[in-house]
């Protein structure tokens, strides 16, 4: 009885580790077997002869990859700090630009409310988010909802953060609202990562180039919003 309580308090005190080396272990196995579903066209990649056909086997894939990619996405989100634009790159390279970017989207927005429901059920997890620059600096914002929105699109901002800064504002965020930002928020980087994707299988210069001029616009675009949320300019 007593070994069975300290288990039971061991799992309360140490869940959120548990939830994330839980979902380490899915992320790796749905990583894995999509890599052996592609790995005869990764092969063929590697030979100029065969390069061409690969490319276009690696477009010809159906719905079962996509589904992976977008439970990949969803799961890699509620991981901090894991590499999350590998697989939105991925997800370019495998479906194009297109396709890739609506995988990116579902997945990013999935993920992003999945975090959202984890932060709230999760109560100790305040004390490590609320004293957060970021927290601090979300708090000042005088538009919130754009700032959310802005918060859910920018990568280096940790998502969790952001959730938790939805969670707390409670009388400035509804349900709907929460929902709104994670779908918008999750549009622009999406964009970026399935565009990225589909110019590295392309190999194309001049598609480098209008993607690393999307990248600079879009950084500068997010770099004076936030100053003019911040001296409520806006």
């Amino acid at each position: 009885m007593e070994e069975s309580f300290i288990i039971i308090e061991f799992i309360k005190e140490h869940r959120m580790d548990i939830l994330k080396y839980l979902a380490i272990i899915i992320a790796v196995l749905f990583f894995y077997i999509l890599f052996m579903d592609y790995w005869p066209e990764i092969k063929m990649m590697f030979n100029p002869a065969t390069r061409g056909t690969a490319i276009q086997e690696i477009r010809d894939h159906g719905v079962v990859d996509a589904v992976l990619l977008i439970f990949l996405l969803y799961i890699l989100t509620l991981i901090p700090g894991a590499p999350v634009a590998v697989v939105g790159v991925i997800s370019g390279i495998c479906f194009g630009k297109w396709f890739g970017i609506i995988i990116n989207i579902i997945g990013l927005s999935a993920g992003n409310l999945g975090t959202t429901k984890i932060v709230s059920s999760f109560k100790g997890m305040s004390k490590k988010y609320k004293d957060n620059k970021y927290a601090q600096h979300f708090k000042n914002l005088k538009h919130p909802l754009l700032g959310l929105i802005i918060g859910y699109s920018i990568p280096i901002i940790p998502t969790y953060l952001v959730s938790f800064q939805a969670n707390q504002d409670k009388e400035r965020f509804t349900s709907k609202d929460v929902k709104i930002a994670t779908v918008l928020g999750s549009v622009p980087i999406s964009v970026i990562y399935s565009l990225g994707g589909d110019t590295i299988l392309q190999g194309s210069f001049k598609k480098l180039m209008v993607l690393l001029a999307i990248i600079v616009i879009f950084a500068l675009i997010v770099y004076f919003m936030v100053k003019r949320l911040v001296t409520d300019k806006l």
